[in-house]
Formats: C-alpha cells, sequence, structure tokens
C-alpha cells in the first residue's frame, strides 16, 4: 500500500528527478508541484474507469441516462426511463492505503505525465510518461474485467415467462 508521498516520488523518479520528498508541505519545487497536480490526477486516473454517458452491457442496449441536481439542490441524481436500471459506478477514494499496486502504478505514471514539464522543463519526458499511463491503464482495464463477476441483469416479466 503507497502513501501519496511514494506515489510522488515514484512520478518524479519516472522523469528523472533525483530528489525526493518527505512532505506535501515542505518548501520544494518538487512538493509544490506534486501538491497542487496529486489530487486532480488521482480523480483523473479514477474516472478513466467510469462508465461513460451511454451505459450498455453486453448482452442489452444502451441506456440513456442524464446527471440532474437533486430537489435540494445540493446533490446530484440520475434520471433515465430504464425499467429496473441498475449501475455500476466509480467512488472517489482519496485514502492511498485503499489503492492497490495497479492504480498506484497508473496513477503515479499519470503525475509523472503532468509534473515532467513543471519538474524538468522537457515535454518529451511527460508524453513518454503518458504513453506509459495509457499502456498501464488499458492493463488495469483488462485485469479488472478478468476480476469481475458480472451480475445476471434483471430479467423482464416477458423473457421471465418465456423460460416457464
Amino acid at each position: 500500500m503507497a502513501s501519496v508521498i511514494q506515489i510522488c516520488n515514484r512520478a518524479l523518479g519516472r522523469v528523472g528527478n533525483s530528489r525526493t520528498m518527505n512532505s506535501l508541505t515542505e518548501r520544494t519545487k518538487e512538493a509544490a508541484t506534486c501538491s497542487l497536480f496529486f489530487e486532480d490526477m488521482r480523480d483523473a486516473v479514477l474516472s478513466d474507469f467510469m462508465p461513460g454517458k451511454h451505459l450498455h452491457g453486453m448482452r442489452s442496449p444502451k441506456i440513456i441516462f442524464e446527471t440532474a441536481a437533486n430537489s435540494d439542490g445540493n446533490g446530484r441524481v440520475i434520471l433515465t426511463n430504464q425499467p429496473q436500471a441498475w449501475l455500476l459506478y466509480v467512488r472517489r477514494i482519496t485514502d492511498p492505503t485503499m489503492f492497490d499496486a495497479i492504480f498506484s502504478d497508473a496513477l503515479a505514471w499519470r503525475l509523472a505525465a503532468e509534473i515532467a514539464m513543471p519538474i524538468t522543463g522537457n515535454a518529451n519526458l511527460g508524453t513518454a510518461a503518458q504513453n506509459r499511463y495509457t499502456q498501464v491503464i488499458a492493463s488495469a482495464g483488462a485485469h479488472s474485467m478478468n476480476e469481475a463477476q458480472e451480475e445476471d441483469e434483471p430479467m423482464s416479466d416477458i423473457a421471465r415467462a418465456r423460460l416457464c
């Protein structure tokens, strides 16, 4: 289980920076840069696993939905005309001890891509890190699909009647 500092130091190392940091609050260029980008990059990596605007399974058509504010205006709701709709979602995990090794690796590459220019001034390092991130995230998606146990989709009354 990696800490925020370990993930940041891994990202720094991936762009060729030999200095490490001990805290996001220390007065160094590395800490200031990682502090600026870490949360956004964490959320970006999480969002790369989120379903798109049109959810669909292998056995069902696309399900159209939209998000809106709830009646109090302080939360979000999902609206759809799909009967018996179900949802697979990703939530924001902020505790790095909950990140698995693949996620930590992907996050370090994504962070490296973002911090390469401010830390090194070399855009090519950022591009290389982004390319590696893309490879890791694709591998992670395949790994996730292999681990997932997909629940049976809800069966309509008509389909259930055909089986009887």
